[in-house]
């Protein structure tokens, strides 16, 4: 499984990367799987139409999406909300915050 991570990023200092790469850690230590945030594939600088067509590239190729907290507040992650709303209604994707999918994960003994 890979798990695209969705979260705001214009606005806030370092493109809110430390939050977005926390997520990805805790997610592929609780899941085993395989995870991506837009700061792998997006260079700094990108501007947000172009950031928005490789994100939502990325998302759709993604078997799950996970929102960090703030996702609400976020234009882009609205939009990627939507697209990834779209995926789960036809089967293609699950869509949890990143603590629902933290939540959910198997425990250790």
């Amino acid at each position: 499984m890979r798990i695209y991570v969705i979260g705001p990023v214009s606005n806030i200092e370092n493109d809110n990367r430390p939050a977005f790469e926390q997520a990805a850690r805790e997610l592929h230590e609780a899941l085993g799987c395989e995870v991506e945030i837009p700061h792998d594939t997006i260079k700094p600088g990108t501007g947000w139409e172009e950031a928005m067509h490789q994100s939502l590239s990325r998302l759709a190729k993604a078997d799950a999406v996970a929102m960090l907290d703030g996702w609400t507040s976020s234009r882009g992650a609205c939009l990627e909300f939507q697209v990834a709303e779209i995926l789960r209604h036809y089967g293609l994707a699950e869509v949890r915050t990143v603590k629902e999918w933290l939540d959910g994960a198997p425990k250790a003994a």
